[in-house]
């Protein structure tokens, strides 16, 4: 159950997906909720994120391929 949560947290509000070899983020956080913050693996590289209504930023050993909101960064 807690790792259900988890996905809902990560995927549905953080807007987190990976595709092959690229990192998407498109938040839909709840309008109760100001900020989501949480760490995750992916093919090797740890990802700090930080999510806010109006701001996401991304910390990673190596820069990633992905885009934010539909625009490549």
């Amino acid at each position: 159950m807690m790792g259900a949560t988890i996905l809902i947290e990560t995927r549905d509000y953080g807007g987190v997906h990976y595709e092959n070899d690229q990192l998407s983020v498109s938040p839909k956080l709840p309008d109760e909720w100001t900020t989501i913050h949480f760490k995750e693996a992916f093919r090797g590289n740890w990802f700090d994120f930080s999510i806010s209504h109006h701001l996401v930023t991304v910390k990673s050993e190596k820069p990633p391929i992905m885009t934010v909101c539909g625009k490549k960064v």
